[in-house]
């Protein structure tokens, strides 16, 4: 006997220099069927980094997102890494995904992106994205945070 399960969330992964403009759209076309979108690592995406509202307004209208491991520990570039903890702090993710490609130059960094956000937020959020991948697969409710905007640094606390 065998049982097929049809998931109910579809990765959803823009270009890497912008979000093409039918995407909010297209996003609520992807849930009025049903279907969850999970941005997947939108810490890499310059219009994002540019414009946190932007993912703000997506998570808010109901998208989940997934941030590599490898960004929280920056392997992407420092950049990468603070709006990686950005989208941290402000509930705008919710899953860490190793994203490794092989065993060389895209390796397994779970353990030490988590040894990073327990040490930056602690490890109720650890648990959080740990619970969360695990609900995930056995298409569960996953634990969501209230979304807040990302926050603008100030330059040199005036401007």
């Amino acid at each position: 006997r065998l049982t097929i399960r049809f998931r109910t969330e579809l990765n959803v992964e823009f270009p890497s220099s912008s979000v093409p403009r039918y995407a909010e759209r297209l996003l609520y076309d992807i849930q009025t069927q049903g279907i969850i979108p999970i941005i997947v690592h939108p810490e890499r995406n310059k219009e994002l980094q540019e414009n946190p509202d932007l993912m703000y307004k997506l998570v808010q209208n109901g998208a989940l997102t997934q941030v590599t491991a490898a960004s929280v520990c920056g392997y992407f570039g420092k950049k990468v890494k603070q709006f990686s903890e950005q989208l941290i702090e402000a509930n705008l993710t919710h899953f860490i995904a190793s994203d490794a490609h092989n065993t060389t130059s895209r390796t397994y960094k779970m353990n030490q992106a988590f040894d990073e956000i327990e040490a930056k937020f602690g490890s109720d959020y650890v648990y959080m994205f740990t619970e969360n991948a695990e609900l995930l697969i056995e298409n569960k409710n996953i634990y969501k945070e209230m979304p807040q905007p990302i926050r603008r640094k100030k330059f040199l606390g005036i401007f």
